[in-house]
């Protein structure tokens, strides 16, 4: 067990430690390990963290020798038994575009197989993501159909985003696999977003259908007419983060992406 603990020490945490064990007469501080074994055990089992709150070490059943230094103990599984993950995509998001004529002009949209749908549905404090879809067409030409229309009725300040793989290849919808790869990603899509706070989906499909295997996906934000690369992502997309990932049953994601280094 205690091979796969990463321990992280802080004076900031030491300090506070040493005052509280001044103020409360104590002699000595230690961790009842037993009282945690089984909830450790549990929580390795499941692939998760344990973060032991630090209150919570402060107990006068003291039966180990006193320890001088008091590390905040997160306990990870082996990465060795984590799933590989065999699929990992960059999609590339370029908008957004106020209205479906707007998209159609911009240039390259026709390889795009993924598409958003951004706005306010009623009694929604801010906008948000509110559907997720793929399409084999040009998503301006999805996004007309009379069903799709009847679908976003609802939607005020629409706005919408048209992604795709960044291994052009990828993009194309008519063979199985192709086919396959986009609901993975729409699928990892909906899933995530629908449990997110605050965002209220439309989608009716996938809201609980989690992905089959593992997946990652990394977010690119292009300008809505030029490739150029956004620094900032725009707040309404806020839910979406820029590295999502679905591995045994749990997500994991990072937000955002920063250009840390530039060799030009």
């Amino acid at each position: 067990m205690f091979s796969s603990a990463v321990w992280i020490f802080s004076r900031f945490f030491r300090s506070r430690i040493a005052n509280k064990i001044k103020k409360s007469s104590m002699s000595a501080l230690q961790i009842k390990v037993a009282r945690y074994q089984s909830i450790i055990t549990s929580r390795l089992n499941r692939k998760t963290a344990v973060i032991i709150p630090m209150k919570q070490l402060f107990t006068e059943d003291l039966t180990l020798p006193y320890i001088s230094t008091i590390p905040i103990c997160i306990f990870l599984n082996s990465i060795n038994n984590m799933s590989e993950i065999k699929e990992v995509y960059v999609i590339e998001w370029m908008g957004p575009y106020n209205s479906l004529d707007e998209m159609y002009e911009r240039e390259g949209i026709d390889s795009c197989c993924i598409y958003l749908i951004t706005g306010r549905l009623p009694y929604d404090r801010r906008p948000s993501i509110k559907y997720v879809g793929i399409t084999k067409r040009p998503p301006s030409k999805r996004l007309k159909d009379k069903d799709h229309q009847e679908k976003q009725k609802d939607i005020k300040e629409k706005q919408f985003w048209a992604g795709r793989f960044s291994v052009s290849r990828y993009n194309n919808l008519d063979s199985p696999s192709g086919r396959c790869r986009a609901e993975a990603v729409e699928t990892l899509l909906i899933r995530y977003l629908t449990n997110m706070p605050g965002v209220r989906m439309i989608n009716e499909k996938k809201r609980y259908q989690d992905p089959r295997r593992p997946i990652a996906i990394i977010s690119r934000w292009k300008k809505k007419l030029t490739d150029d690369q956004r620094y900032n992502k725009p707040s309404i997309l806020s839910s979406l983060p820029d590295t999502l990932m679905y591995v045994d049953g749990d997500f994991y994601s990072c937000d955002k992406m920063r250009n840390t280094l530039c060799t030009n």
